[in-house]
Order: C-alpha cells, then structure tokens, then sequence
C-alpha cells in the first residue's frame, strides 16, 4: 500500500488541529457558561455523585453555608449541611435513589432544616433532580434560604393569632355580611354563640336565622335600614331586640360599614353587634323612677294640703262632740265625722311615705328579730289556705331604719302575696345579706307561688292607687307607701315575677356600719 504524500498528511493534521482548537474553544465556552450560571445564580447549587461526594459548590452555596469551594467539593454532602439527626435519613435516600431511582424528595420542592458551618441551623427550600451522564448517577440540588420568608410566616401568624385573640375575646360579636344579601354572613365571630344561641356555622348556613331573629315589631325598620345601606353603600346604626335561641329577648346595637376596594365598589359590609340589655333596662328604670318621682312630688302635695284641711276638721269634730249633752243622737254623727277624718289621715300618711315626705325615726334593728315578731299575726291573717314558710339568716348586719315603717312594708308584701293566691298556696319570707355594686344591704325577700305579673303591670305596681284587685278590696297604696319607705331609707326594691309563676320582692336596706 502506498504512501500518501507528505503534503497530504500536512493537510491533515492541520485540520484535526483545528477541529480540536474549536472542540477546545467549545469546551472553554460551556465552562465559562456553567461558571457563569453557577456563580450568578441566588440559589444554591451543589452536585453530589452517586455516593454522596459534593462534584459541586457555587457561589452561592459558599455565601450561605459558609464553606469554601474547596473546602466544600470531595466531601460528603451529609458531613456538611445535614442536620446531625437527618444525616442516618439522608444517607438511606441517597441509596435508595441511586438503586432504584425511588425518593420521596425527588422531583419536589420540600422545607428541610439544613447545617450551616458554625453549627447554626435555618429552613431551606430544597429540591433534588437525578442525572445520568457516562453511566454515572449524579444529583443536583438546589437550595434557596428561607430564613426571611420563614420569619415573615411567623410574624404573619403571630399578627393573625393576636388579630383573632382580639376579634374573639372583646365582648362583642364582629361579622361581615354579603353585600346583595345583607343578611347572608361571610364571618361571624364565636361571641355569637353566648350572646344568642346560634353558632357561627349556623348563621353562614341559615340566613333566615338573622332575619327572623328579629323581633317582629322591629323587623320592617331594620329591613329598611339594610336596604338603604346595601342601595347607598352607607354606615348605619340601629338598635333592635333579637329573640335568641332559647327564647330570650336581647337588645342589641347594631352598627355596619361598607368595605370598598380600591375601585371604590362596595364588596361586603362588616359591623358589629354589642349586647346593650342591661342598658336598656337602665333606661327603663331611670324613665320609671323619673316618672314615680314626679308622681310622689304631687301626691306629697296633696297630701300636705290635705293633712291641713283634716287638722281642721278633726279639730272642729271634737270641739263640736263637746258641745252635746250625752245621749245627744247627734253626738254619733260627730263620731262618724271624727272617724273618717282618721282613716283619711291613715291615708295622708301613706301618701307622705310614698312622697319620702313622711318624717321617719330610724333605730338600729335587727331585722331577724322584726319579722320573728310577725309571724304569728301573718299566720292569722294569711288564713289556712296559704303556707307560710320562713327562713332567717344565722348572722345578719343591722339596719338603721323606722321599726313601724318596716313591719308595715313586710305586712304590705305579705299581703299582696297572699291576695294573689286566691286558691291558696305558699308564703316564704327569707332573710339575708347581699351586696348590690359593691355595697353591703339587708334583703328581706317575700316570694308568693301565686299568679304573677306581666311585665306592663310589673312596671306599674308601685304607683299610687294603682291596683289589679276589685274595686273595693285594695286602695293600690300598699306597695306605693313601701317603695317611698324604701327609697326614703336610701334602698330599693327588686321584683321577679312571670305569669303563672308567682312573684318575689326583695326588699334592700342599707347595712350600718
């Protein structure tokens, strides 16, 4: 075979020469692309082979886990950013991925804790990619540190846990409600539950439930209202009874927003709703103490003119009854005169008590000891149909007030009681000491089993000449005269009473000191 000539063979070699310079210049191009990626990339990158031998450690990877590339590349990966505690875990994935290419982590983006060189740890986000190249198995990891995003977390919880501890422990019922169905609730706040029965879940599924909880006579004002906020996107206030689940009757205030987003369009209305019962009933004790007290400032009125004109007449009956003979008939008549100036001057006195014009002798007494003192007559003027049952506390504070003022209002109380037991029942007098506002009082309570009392007659028994017996069996001044007793001894009284299910007074004076 032939030689080929020396010029060919020159030609040759110089183009394997160049196809080699290029392979060079190629390869050189692809390094520095890879370096360049490596070294510009904000994640960690690292490549591990098959027995978990770092191959390769960027920029980034030095910046956070504080290893050097040359520090880093010929070590085992476990030795250098793995948790001691992970390191067994870390070991057995990697033979598993290498033999069976299984591996939970592959293929996913996970948060694991990871080791940086001072022993310090952080949660970063890893993920794992497996690549086969010259019949070797190599794995690319890459790591993003998430101590920032990890920090923003927690101060986001922390924010929302105070932000719900907030929402869910004032006492009142936060809730945001969709805007063309006012009544159809997007949050309620648990509170709803204590104040009126329903749970949250139950008032997102049932509508109904917010708009026939109202109480019937307020209803078409509240509708109104919710339509004039969802048609003008206003605030509004409203205050409005609820009937809650167990059939009691809760005032509430009731006051709405409109939430808009940046468009200014209207997207939900969020309010509150506070439980204002006890004010309400303030309120309504305030009007009828206001409307007793003007009440008592006429009837002392008339009663001090009255008791002056009495004077006279009484005066004159007697002066007259002197003049007759005895056995004069008209003497008699004088009588009946003088006898009915008298029931009248009884009736002057309650109108002066009930007025708090009456002039009263306090004494310091035991209460205990007063109503002892009425048992056997109320036992005889209660008569055999109606029980009576006492119970005296074992140490009592005394009281400074009028003895006789005292035992007419038990006597007034028992009465009562017993005029509503027409078919008999049981009569129970009690006493002991409470406290009312952080003040020490003296109760005596008399409870009946009786008819009761609806709440219009409840707010009327203490007016003067205001009765429910029949026309001639009562004057409607019994509880009056108790009530100006009462006040006028710088106490109160309390009542309890429903129909059909008896009534109960508790009587308040103040302890001495």
């Amino acid at each position: 075979m032939l030689s080929p000539p020396d010029s060919t063979r020159q030609d040759e070699l110089e183009r394997l020469t160049r196809e080699l310079n290029s392979a060079l210049e190629r390869v050189c191009e692809v390094e520095a692309e890879r370096e360049a990626v490596l070294g510009s990339s904000l994640d960690c990158i690292i490549v591990m082979d098959e027995e978990g031998i770092v191959r390769e450690w960027n920029p980034a990877a030095e910046h956070t886990f504080g290893w050097s590339r040359e520090e880093a590349v010929g070590r085992r990966l476990g030795s250098l950013i793995v948790p001691e505690e992970l390191r067994q875990r870390h070991e057995e994935g990697l033979a598993r991925a290498a033999s069976t290419g299984e591996s939970r982590i592959m293929g996913q983006r996970l948060r694991l804790p990871a080791l940086r060189k001072d022993g310090s740890t952080f949660t970063a986000e890893i993920a794992i990619t497996k690549l086969e190249r010259g019949g070797r198995t190599f794995f690319t990891g890459t790591l993003r540190d998430l101590t920032e995003i990890v920090e923003a977390e927690e101060q986001k919880a922390a924010a929302e846990m105070r932000y719900r501890s907030l929402i869910e422990n004032i006492p009142l019922v936060t809730y945001m409600n969709q805007v063309e169905a006012p009544f159809t609730s997007i949050y309620m706040s648990p509170q709803v539950e204590s104040l009126l029965g329903y749970t949250p879940e139950e008032w997102a599924a049932q509508p109904a439930l917010a708009r026939d909880g109202i109480h019937p006579d307020d209803r078409d004002r509240v509708r109104s209202l919710a339509r004039e906020a969802r048609e003008h996107s206003i605030p509004t206030r409203s205050e409005f009874r609820f009937i809650a689940r167990d059939g009691r009757v809760v005032w509430v205030l009731d006051q709405t927003i409109p939430v808009r987003d940046d468009a200014g369009k209207t997207v939900c209305h969020q309010g509150f709703l506070l439980d204002i019962t006890e004010q309400k009933q303030l309120e309504e004790q305030l009007r009828q103490s206001q409307k007793m007290e003007a009440v008592g400032q006429l009837a002392g009125g008339i009663a001090h003119d009255f008791n002056n004109m009495l004077t006279a007449i009484t005066g004159y009956a007697e002066l007259l009854a002197y003049s007759f003979d005895e056995g004069d008939p008209r003497a008699d008549d004088v009588e009946h005169v003088r006898k009915a100036a008298a029931h009248a001057a009884v009736l002057t006195r309650q109108l002066l008590a009930f007025s708090r014009k009456q002039v009263l002798l306090p004494k310091r007494l035991d209460v205990n000891e007063v109503v002892r003192g009425l048992e056997s007559m109320l036992a005889r003027t209660l008569g055999g149909e109606v029980e009576l049952t006492t119970s005296f506390a074992e140490t009592l504070a005394p009281v400074e007030t009028d003895p006789d003022q005292l035992v007419q209002v038990v006597l007034n109380m028992a009465l009562n009681g017993r005029d509503a037991m027409p078919a008999g029942g049981r009569l129970t007098i009690a006493t002991s000491d409470v406290q009312r506002e952080c003040e020490p009082f003296v109760c005596v309570e008399v409870t009946d089993t009786g008819t009761g009392m609806d709440e219009a007659v409840r707010s009327r028994v203490f007016e003067p000449f205001f009765t429910t017996k029949d026309t001639g069996k009562g004057t409607g001044l019994g509880l009056a005269t108790a009530y100006g007793f009462v006040s006028q001894s710088g106490g109160r009284i309390e009542i309890e009473s429903a129909p059909d299910q008896g009534s109960t007074f508790r009587v308040l004076l103040p302890a001495a000191a």
